[in-house]
């Protein structure tokens, strides 16, 4: 695999990405992670928000 640059791409045999999409895309998971209400199998009873929150850091 290669990985060219912050606007380049990231490439193996299979596939091919740019790090600003998987960027993009790292964010909204982390704003998803942050924002979204847990519900049990119980008739879908919500269980809360996160109880704190995640920073987004690969080392938390």
């Amino acid at each position: 695999w290669s990985l060219t640059g912050k606007s380049g791409t990231l490439t193996d045999s299979a596939a091919s990405t740019s790090p600003k999409i998987m960027l993009e895309g790292w964010e909204k998971l982390v704003q998803w992670v942050n924002s979204h209400r847990h519900s049990n199998g119980n008739d879908g009873q919500d269980t809360g928000g996160p109880t704190s929150q995640f920073n987004g850091s690969i080392t938390e």
